[in-house]
């Protein structure tokens, strides 16, 4: 017995559904991420590199890329800390090294730029994935289907007239 084989359409359209929902769940995430960070502390901290540190929190609205240096030993791996809120949150990149014998170097990114980076495109795909729904007799100001109309006749959803809304 043979398979059939499916349609690549329809295996096309099911992977960019998949992508768009899963920019919708990056999106969602690194809000949820950037809103929580600006309150506490998340992290993890690794010690076991020889004794030097690595660690990734996200703090004051950034993540916080830090390796290098020494530790002391008596550490925990995880992290979720609560800090005064006099500390400032970071708005630009930046990237610091302290110490001369065992530095320590510490890249700050601010969590509005990778997700800026996961909203865009997912905005464009959702965007674009109604307008492929709508059809070409559709409004292109509020998707209304104007099948059956004049070509002159308004829009009866939103009043949009068919010159003004190409």
């Amino acid at each position: 017995m043979t398979e059939t084989p499916s349609d690549p359409a329809a295996t096309g359209r099911r992977r960019h559904g998949l992508r768009r929902r899963a920019g919708l769940w990056a999106s969602l995430g690194l809000a949820a991420l950037w809103i929580a960070s600006i309150f506490t502390t998340l992290g993890w901290t690794d010690y076991s590199a020889g004794g030097r540190l690595r660690c990734v929190a996200a703090t004051r609205g950034c993540l916080d890329l830090v390796w290098g240096g020494a530790f002391r030993g008596n550490e925990q791996p995880w992290m979720a800390l609560t800090f005064a809120p006099d500390v400032s949150t970071v708005w630009w990149p930046r990237y610091e090294r302290a110490g001369s014998s065992t530095p320590l170097s510490t890249l700050l990114v601010p969590l509005w730029i990778p997700l800026l980076l996961a909203v865009l495109p997912t905005a464009w795909a959702w965007r674009h994935a109604f307008r492929a729904r709508a059809g070409p007799t559709a409004c292109h100001a509020c998707g209304y289907d104007l099948a059956g109309l004049a070509p002159a006749t308004p829009c009866p959803e939103c009043g949009q007239s068919a010159t003004s809304a190409a």
